[in-house]
């Protein structure tokens, strides 16, 4: 009986320490999911208090010395990770150097979020992978519901009115799920992100690479938002992706036929934020502003932008008019056309390293680098968790 009891005592105490420990790791890859989906909130916004994307993308770094690396690393992943680091750390050193100014610690430490999220063992990051897919879906969701209640009936309940740090972007209502822009941009979905195309880039980066099956009903949820953010980039790359990868032509007619049908039932917003843009009717490019084309300009005359003008110069020399600058061209300002052929090509070998040369990883591949010509920030821990742990959908149960 003694023995029995003793055998019984150890193997309760055993299964206890096992809960204890998956406990340990399983809250850490939430912390890492709810870091990919703060990452997406808009800092103007009322929810979101001083320091709060720095916060929670510290924390899994401040943590990591209460985790055993054995189990929460992968050893074939970890070469990946390093590279990754190193190469985001030689261009900010590069950078710092030429513009003597030091590279703002938010972004060092979202690079090294994105190194221990790389070298995660694979069933840890199919898990935080699942997970954001989920909750943003749910997020999307009720943002849509309330978006629909305020653009048929008008109703909504407002918390107070919200400004951005740049006058020129107007006021926004903040809702209890949406921020609402109250300019002239119109009924454009952007739920409690930055701005509309935040939402309609992920969400095309989504539909591009979650499974049809698994995830049917937040490719649903993801179709509606990515539609109704009206967003250029969303358009271009899902109509990217699709002339890539579809192989039967009606059913690049039939989307086409669908797309066609939404864009005569929003035919004001569609025009003015799409069709005007690709027709040439409006400005395509609203990324930069006249100010800094001059001066893009003028360093690509002299040679400077080989090696790049150095982190936030364009922003000293225009006076802090530069803050609305974004996507690629600021980049190469910054960093050289050497700089984005590193970093691109350490994210493309990455990528195909982890996910697979084959012709679907490709074209994912394709459609992400195009979307670097809107939205250079492509370090950001929603495009890590997607582009680094999409395949393992398909290759973990």
């Amino acid at each position: 009986v003694s023995k029995t009891a003793e055998v019984y005592r150890s193997f309760i105490s055993e299964r206890m320490m096992i809960y204890a420990h998956s406990l340990r790791y399983k809250i850490y890859a939430n912390l890492l999911v709810l870091s990919g989906l703060i990452a997406l909130l808009a800092g103007y916004s009322m929810y979101y208090f001083p320091a709060m994307n720095s916060v929670f993308h510290f924390m899994p770094l401040l943590l990591l010395p209460l985790c055993r690396f054995s189990v929460l690393f992968s050893i074939r992943n970890f070469p990946y990770a390093v590279l990754y680091s190193c190469s985001w750390f030689f261009l900010f050193a590069v950078s710092s150097f030429h513009a003597e100014r030091l590279v703002d610690v938010f972004l060092y430490v979202v690079v090294l979020w994105g190194s221990v999220f790389i070298a995660l063992r694979d069933e840890y990051k199919q898990y935080i992978f699942d997970c954001f897919v989920r909750c943003l879906a749910c997020v999307f969701f009720v943002s849509l519901l309330e978006y629909f209640v305020l653009q048929l009936t008008g109703f909504s309940i407002s918390l107070g009115v919200l400004h951005r740090s740049e006058d020129f972007w107007g006021e926004y209502n903040q809702l209890l799920f949406n921020v609402s822009h109250l300019g002239t941009y119109g009924a454009r979905f952007q739920s409690l992100a930055e701005e509309p195309g935040v939402v309609g880039t992920l969400t095309a980066f989504l539909l591009c690479t979650l499974d049809t099956k698994r995830y049917k009903k937040e490719r649903y949820v993801f179709w509606v938002a990515g539609l109704l953010s009206f967003s250029m980039a969303f358009y271009v790359m899902m109509l990217l992706y699709y002339v890539l990868s579809v192989k039967k032509v009606f059913r690049l007619v039939a989307i086409g036929v669908c797309v066609l049908i939404f864009a005569l039932i929003f035919q004001n917003q569609f025009q003015e934020q799409v069709f005007d843009r690709i027709t040439g009717e409006a400005e395509f490019d609203t990324r930069t502003h006249d100010q800094f084309e001059s001066l893009y300009e003028i360093a690509k005359a002299r040679g400077d932008l080989w090696l790049g003008c150095g982190y936030g110069s364009h922003l000293v020399k225009l006076e802090g008019s530069g803050e609305g600058n974004a996507g690629m061209y600021p980049f190469i300002y910054e960093y050289g056309y050497i700089g984005a052929f590193v970093i691109l090509s350490v994210f493309s070998w990455i990528s195909l390293r982890l996910n697979g040369a084959s012709k679907e990883s490709l074209i994912i591949l394709v459609v992400f680098l195009a979307s670097f010509y809107q939205r250079a920030n492509i370090y950001i821990s929603p495009n890590i968790i997607v582009l680094f742990a999409y395949s393992l959908q398909k290759r973990i149960n």
